[in-house]
């Protein structure tokens, strides 16, 4: 399996299913950014987008690496689990979108989630779109459309896909744990 092979799978296999993801995290994004405004309680809102433990790499990267690998399984559910653990990270960053704005301004929102969204985010759609594929595979098996739900190859990829965004979880969450609380804490 080398990289062509896993771009080609992900640019045929995967377009639709991460077309999918994006949208329902944007609508969750969008949601989460809304709902502060329409229930009147921006201060409500901001408060509750406040953390109150300690974040650190392990705390991070266990929560991160847990929902990741649900959206993907999520898809066994047929794509149920995973859109839901979707739509609730989008609308987590759609509240932390209003109370950050609110309090410190845009910028400071682009410096609590680019170091490491840049990352995480690809990750997340890439993980929920092989969550939607596999749920579009096996109702294609159990509608038998297809003789078996995954190929050989198929499954090969969709690994190395898999552990790939692991990776990038990983990543992210260092630089989230490391970088960017301290980027925001100079910025404060």
């Amino acid at each position: 399996m080398d990289l062509a092979d896993l771009g080609n799978r992900l640019e045929t296999d995967l377009r639709g299913p991460i077309a999918l993801s994006s949208a329902v995290f944007l609508v969750g994004i969008l949601t989460g950014y809304v709902l502060p405004a329409v229930l009147d309680s921006p201060g409500d809102a901001a408060d509750g987008a406040q953390l109150e433990f300690e974040l650190t790499f392990f705390s991070i990267v266990t929560n991160n690496m847990f929902v990741y690998v649900m959206m993907i399984l999520g898809g066994v559910f047929f794509g149920a689990i995973t859109a839901v653990l979707l739509f609730n990270t989008g609308l987590l960053i759609g509240v932390a979108l209003f109370g950050t704005v609110d309090q410190h301004g845009i910028v400071a929102f682009i410096i609590l989630i680019a170091p490491h969204g840049i990352l995480e985010l690809p990750a997340y759609l890439v993980g929920a779109g092989l969550g939607f594929e596999i749920a579009r595979r096996l109702v294609q098996y159990l509608r038998e459309k297809r003789d078996k739900p995954f190929t050989r190859p198929e499954l090969e990829s969709y690994a190395a896909l898999a552990v790939s965004g692991g990776v990038l979880i990983v990543l992210s969450a260092f630089i989230e744990a490391e970088i960017t609380l301290e980027l925001f804490n100079m910025y404060l």
